[in-house]
């Protein structure tokens, strides 16, 4: 990122933890967001710098 740093939010709660949205074996497959968040998704992504592996 410009700012030299990226980071990443999750949550657990009484409803899943890490694996609430997408399986361990999906880990890192997409980039999730919350519903409330996914009517910005274009915004969101559009933000985001590209990343090579």
């Amino acid at each position: 990122m410009p700012g030299g740093a990226l980071f990443e939010l999750a949550v657990t709660h009484n409803e899943g933890g890490w694996d609430c949205d997408e399986s361990p074996e999906e880990f890192g497959q997409a980039f999730m967001l919350p519903p409330q968040f996914e009517s910005e998704r274009s915004h969101i992504m559009g933000q985001l710098e590209p990343i090579e592996v």
